[in-house]
């Protein structure tokens, strides 16, 4: 499900496909991830749900944007900000 888009991104939320109660595909190639809530040893009958943030990049500039705002994110810890879990 798409959550917004951006200047040069779109985000989702998706079902965690390594999650035993994850159904079906829930996500294409992206990014970065997030977990939204819990930790990842949550253990719980409901599936675990996180934030997929798709970048579409074109010049070098829109790519140090991201990497600056993927660290920045990686360094925030608050129970109302979605963890980030991985860049690439």
């Amino acid at each position: 499900k798409q959550l917004g888009e951006g200047g040069f991104s779109f985000v989702y939320l998706v079902k965690d496909q390594s999650d035993p109660n994850a159904v079906g595909s829930a996500a294409s190639e992206g990014s970065g991830a997030s977990r939204s809530g819990g930790t990842p040893q949550q253990q719980s009958n409901q599936p675990t749900f996180m934030v997929l943030k798709i970048t579409s990049i074109h010049s070098r500039q829109q790519r140090d944007v991201a990497e600056k705002e993927a660290k920045l994110l990686s360094r925030l810890s608050h129970p109302s900000i979605v963890r980030m879990i991985d860049a690439c």
